[in-house]
């Protein structure tokens, strides 16, 4: 940091943050957020070569108990198999805080296997204002309230009125009453690279893999933690969803971005 040598310096500094000062108070008082700088983004990354246990917990269908040893971590790739009918693992994150991020962004590369004529393995991302690394502690919403589920679906075995029966499904939480879901051919047993972008400002969700993109329309994460599910149910067992990484990135839109330069300039 440069030093400032003189009164006349550091009287200039003092002038230049007041004002600064005064301009954000001034928008903020109007109902707009101007930031001086833009937010650098929060990025978590996951290789898998272990099973970091302050971001992710292993829980098992129905019980929601601890499932550690339920799940596979080999060549630095993370499985979740279904060995025991109803029994299987599912892997979800720690509650991570929004702050003043507005835009989600999820890669991950992976490979999704059915074991059987029925199987809805999925990624689906929740809300919630509790920081609780167990879920379980809302016994209606053990997760928190839905935001968006993508499934990989081979549904051919019960009737769950879902749309489609081998595809994968974006599904909003309202995909039922508004028809707000969009769909894709389904990738089995290759591994494949996808990108879940929950974007607050926009209103939109959007979802590629193979440089396809489908989207659907959210009203965002409104709550102060958002939580990362992934696993791989279905009838019977010989199911599996494996991961090889994941990156978790938190951002500023840039839609925002854009129109705080400009009321910078």
């Amino acid at each position: 940091m440069k030093s400032f040598r003189s009164t006349r310096g550091i009287v200039a500094l003092l002038i230049f943050i007041g004002f600064a000062y005064a301009v954000v108070s001034l928008r903020q008082s109007d109902g707009i957020q101007l930031n001086m700088l833009p937010t650098q983004p929060i990025v978590i990354t996951e290789d898998f070569k272990t099973l970091n246990r302050d971001l992710w917990y292993v829980g098992q269908w129905l019980t929601d108990e601890p499932a550690y040893d339920k799940i596979k971590l080999e060549s630095e790739t993370i499985s979740l198999p279904v060995e025991i009918e109803d029994e299987g693992p599912y892997l979800i994150s720690r509650p991570i805080k929004m702050e003043e991020y507005n835009v989600v962004t999820i890669k991950r590369r992976v490979k999704v296997h059915a074991g059987s004529d029925y199987f809805v393995g999925g990624l689906g991302v929740f809300q919630t204002d509790s920081s609780t690394m167990k879920p379980g502690f809302d016994e209606f919403r053990p997760y928190g309230s839905p935001v968006v589920l993508v499934e990989y679906a081979y549904d051919y075995g019960i009737d769950t009125k879902r749309p489609g029966d081998e595809n994968i499904r974006l599904l909003a939480p309202n995909w039922e009453a508004d028809d707000n879901y969009a769909l894709l051919p389904p990738i089995f047993d290759k591994w494949f690279n996808e990108e879940l972008v929950i974007d607050n400002v926009q209103g939109k969700v959007f979802y590629t893999v193979n440089e396809r993109t489908i989207e659907v329309d959210s009203s965002g994460i409104q709550y102060p933690y958002f939580r990362i599910f992934m696993h791989s149910f279905g009838a019977y067992t010989g199911h599996n969803v494996m991961i090889d990484n994941i990156e978790i990135t938190l951002s500023k839109s840039d839609i925002e971005v854009a129109e705080s330069e400009e009321l910078n300039e």
